[in-house]
């Protein structure tokens, strides 16, 4: 996970409105957490599982800011 959304809670991060993908589940280190609470904070290694269209999806892994509407 890039530093920049680690320490921050999924509702920080607001994934769904600011880039349209939805995180179906987060891996961590010791478990794999289905539908995760948007208070659930994320850590430098977890992997975040998310769906939505492949645009979206390469412009928040390339840490882009996603285009103002």
């Amino acid at each position: 996970m890039p530093s920049r959304l680690a320490g921050k809670s999924l509702r920080e991060l607001d994934i769904r409105a600011r880039y349209h993908l939805s995180v179906i589940a987060i891996r961590t280190r010791e478990e794999i957490s289905v539908n995760p609470s948007p208070d659930q904070i994320i850590k430098e290694n977890d992997v975040l599982l998310m769906i939505g269209e492949n645009a979206c999806l390469k412009q928040f892994a390339d840490g882009k800011e996603p285009a103002k509407v």
